[in-house]
């Protein structure tokens, strides 16, 4: 038997038969099916590959699409088994959730919920600002399942989420162990609450120099010139009845984040976020915060 096949069951697929496996949540649905050597079915020269095509649909009403390749030894985590989990961890502390934004590729085989939790803190000139716990994941390979954190300005409508200076928790601690998860979400929070009014005055009393901002903007550029026109833009419009030549770091994370929250591609959305981060003061108390357990190699 196969190693994917032989996993099924306790990945939540349900096996078709034939080298195919099924797995439908209220977001999407997908198949994984055993690749072979030949098109014919039941062909003597017939072998099957230690390959799976995936093949993805919104409803039952489409056509299922073809999405690509995994290896037989793919681990399959289903979008909403990590996606409870993090509503179960957060509600689990007594705290609630504000709201979720979803997003999905094209093809719905990469998502990424940033769920909104109700503890805001309203910092001066900027208004309120949540601890967000954002659930990732992929049908494809191209990103394991995982949880990691960030913010959400509400006046601004700006989504952000650290994938650098603040630690993530991977599929190995996020669906067996829910105790874990609590306790790491509960310390986000808690060093939310106590650190966000420095992390938005230190980042706002730190200046870039020229080069600096160039380096950032570069950053900006390998996701697209557009990208960085268009980011310059947003930073002249928040630089607006400020001194010009001056700018504080704080700002050029808004001008970033401002257009990332538009930004429809998961991927290049990632890379804007990697550039904003850059230019954060983030407090130690933040990014020591969370400890996730050894993960396993």
């Amino acid at each position: 038997m196969h190693n994917f096949e032989n996993r099924c069951q306790q990945m939540n697929l349900e096996n078709l038969g034939n080298g195919c496996f099924h797995y439908r949540d209220i977001h999407s649905e997908i198949v994984y099916r055993y690749l072979t050597t030949h098109g014919g079915t039941g062909h003597a020269d017939e072998a099957t590959l230690p390959h799976l095509g995936i093949f993805s649909r919104q409803t039952e009403d489409d056509e299922y699409t073809f999405c690509g390749v995994v290896s037989d030894l793919y681990q399959f985590v289903g979008n909403e088994v990590i996606n409870q989990s993090l509503r179960d961890s957060i509600q689990g502390n007594n705290t609630t959730i504000f709201h979720e934004k979803r997003n999905f590729n094209d093809v719905r085989t990469v998502m990424i919920n940033e769920i909104v939790i109700q503890n805001p803190k309203t910092v001066s000139n900027v208004g309120n600002i949540y601890p967000t716990a954002i659930a990732s994941n992929s049908y494809d390979g191209t990103r394991s399942a995982r949880i990691s954190f960030g913010l959400y300005l509400q006046d601004r409508n700006i989504h952000f989420g650290f994938h650098q200076k603040i630690a993530q928790m991977k599929k190995v601690h996020i669906v067996t162990s829910r105790s874990t998860l609590s306790s790491v979400v509960e310390g986000y929070v808690n060093a939310f609450s106590q650190s966000i009014d420095e992390m938005i005055n230190d980042s706002f009393n730190v200046t870039l120099s020229e080069e600096d901002v160039l380096r950032t903007l570069d950053l900006v550029e390998e996701v697209g010139k557009k990208r960085r026109e268009k980011i310059s833009e947003f930073l002249q419009q928040t630089l607006e009845g400020s001194d010009q030549g001056s700018i504080p770091a704080w700002k050029m994370f808004l001008a970033i984040t401002e257009y990332s929250t538009k930004e429809e591609n998961l991927n290049a959305k990632k890379l804007l976020e990697n550039a904003a981060e850059r230019v954060l003061i983030v407090p130690e108390r933040m990014i020591n915060a969370i400890q996730p357990p050894q993960q396993s190699s």
